[in-house]
């Protein structure tokens, strides 16, 4: 039998001879552009766990046809990636002015330490630090893990379950601690306005001064505290404080979001760059209503509803993968995928809850693929037959498969989740009908197999 699948795939490619059986139209299709990445640890790719794993440069350097050259660095913050931008090595200069994008993610540290020394303020304030330790022994750049060991948390949840003025008190520590980053007046001191876009603008201004050609994108920042009522109920229990604290921490936080994305559009706008909206990739609800019972997306895109040794604030691979896709539509030039960015999609086990809003940015960037053409060049012909045959007498002689997952898709036409000769021969009648003057339409030709 596997010598007849091999005799009938060779006599196809016989026929319709191609110089590399499984090239694709996809694969000639790219543009060329390489990449530098500046930034922290959204950007280098901290807190992936699964295979494969990649961050949204590898993904983007592939799906251009290029290379990334990666300079973001883990806890990092807004000041930081300006003293790499205005004190460049020779390679990295040399990188730069090759390149022709310029992606930073910054700011996400610059908040989360400030609130985290604000926290370490209130919890002094209210003996909450664990046993020995003080306001003042803690360093103020430690990283958020470390954070979390200067901390009692059962004193904590005691606290804050122990009676309504305690509630109240650290409701109005959040309050407090939100206008402090993101208002700007004689009362707060807006550090998104008076430390972080300063930052960011001096970042690109020095990025410029090497190559002025290159275009540049900034992230915006995501806001990851997105729990649902039934992870809340079960890490925390059902106490209406817990969900009352979590509930005004959402809503704090998505305020201060908006609000850094506000002036990060504005000095997009007055210096030049683009912004890529990561916030409303992690977070749009599609026709739904945002709310406390649906907070938005992010635990998808980061793993932070888990046991709480695996709670991660960082983009998971789905996190990566949105952002390049949101890149990509940034940048506007796209093409139908057959690299990285569809292959780690088609490797999701649970790609059906890739949430929608999302999904549309994904599947604009990925392209269309019309059933029956495997080799996508938006034709369905013999060739097309020729390499499901090929495909199908590999793998039957337990050879590895050539096809990329989304050709495989492409290739199953007679829909029972298989490769083989009755896909190529449905594949070959389609042809041979549509050259006949019959339907152009595969699928209506299908419909008409199945009566």
């Amino acid at each position: 039998m596997k010598k007849r699948i091999a005799a009938i795939a060779a006599a196809a490619l016989t026929l319709f001879p191609m110089t590399a059986a499984f090239a694709s139209a996809a694969d000639t299709a790219k543009p060329s552009y390489d990449f530098v990445i500046f930034g922290d640890s959204v950007a280098n790719g901290y807190g992936r766990v699964e295979a494969p794993e990649y961050n949204y440069g590898d993904i983007l350097a592939d799906y251009y046809n290029g290379t990334v050259v990666n300079y973001a660095v883990t806890g990092d913050t807004s000041a930081d990636t300006l003293k790499t931008a205005k004190n460049l090595t020779a390679d990295q200069k040399k990188a730069l002015t090759d390149a022709e994008y310029i992606v930073i993610s910054t700011g996400g540290n610059d908040i989360s330490r400030y609130a985290l020394n604000f926290l370490v303020d209130f919890c002094a304030q209210n003996n909450l630090l664990a046993d020995g330790v003080t306001a003042d022994s803690i360093p103020k750049d430690l990283g958020i893990s470390e954070y979390l060991t200067v901390f009692d948390i059962e004193k904590m949840q005691k606290f804050a379950l122990g009676n309504l003025s305690n509630s109240l008190a650290l409701l109005s520590a959040i309050n407090t601690l939100s206008n402090q980053i993101r208002v700007n007046n004689q009362a707060y001191k807006g550090i998104i306005q008076n430390s972080i876009i300063p930052n960011i603008n001096e970042t690109v201004a020095a990025i410029k001064a090497v190559n002025p050609n290159a275009q540049i994108i900034v992230q915006n920042v995501y806001q990851p505290v997105q729990l649902s009522p039934a992870f809340i109920t079960s890490a925390l229990g059902s106490s209406t404080t817990y969900t009352s604290v979590i509930n005004t921490l959402r809503i704090e936080l998505e305020n201060i979001m908006a609000t850094f994305n506000t002036e990060l559009e504005a000095a997009g706008t007055e210096n030049g760059f683009k912004v890529a909206d990561v916030l409303t990739e992690f977070t749009a609800m599609g026709t739904e209503e945002k709310s406390a019972s649906n907070p938005g997306h992010a635990a998808y895109f980061i793993n932070i509803e888990q046991e709480q040794e695996k709670i991660d604030y960082h983009p998971n691979q789905k996190g990566q993968l949105a952002i390049a896709a949101e890149i990509i539509d940034i940048i506007g030039e796209k093409h139908t995928d057959l690299g990285l960015l569809s292959d780690i999609f088609e490797s999701l086990p649970d790609k059906a809850n890739y949430p929608a809003a999302a999904l549309k940015t994904y599947q604009a960037a990925a392209g269309d693929i019309k059933l029956g053409d495997v080799n996508v060049d938006s034709k369905v012909d013999a060739r097309d037959a020729s390499m499901v045959l090929t495909e199908y007498a590999q793998t039957s002689a337990n050879k590895p498969a050539q096809l990329k997952a989304r050709q495989y898709t492409a290739g199953k036409v007679n829909k029972d989740d298989k490769l083989d000769s009755r896909d190529a021969s449905l594949i070959l009648g389609f042809y041979a009908q549509a050259s006949a003057g019959g339907t152009d339409d595969i699928n209506e030709f299908l419909a008409s197999k199945e009566k």
